[in-house]
């Protein structure tokens, strides 16, 4: 059984970098070959998650508080 911490912990950093960071660089240690989506507007894959990060970025350029 995985331990729970570390898979939280994972989790939390590919949040921390891909969502508040907006770092898709960093991001993408924590993506394996294949991607699936959840979010209807934006395509399955990678490159798709890495162009929505890089849009987070330009369209929200602060870090939230």
């Amino acid at each position: 059984m995985p331990d729970t911490n570390t898979s939280r912990d994972i989790v939390v950093r590919f949040y921390e970098a891909a969502l508040n960071e907006k770092n898709p660089d960093k991001a993408r240690a924590f993506l394996g070959d294949k991607y699936i989506q959840h979010n209807p507007h934006v395509p399955d894959g990678i490159e798709g998650f890495l162009r929505f990060i890089r849009f987070r970025r330009e369209k929200f350029p602060k870090r939230p508080q």
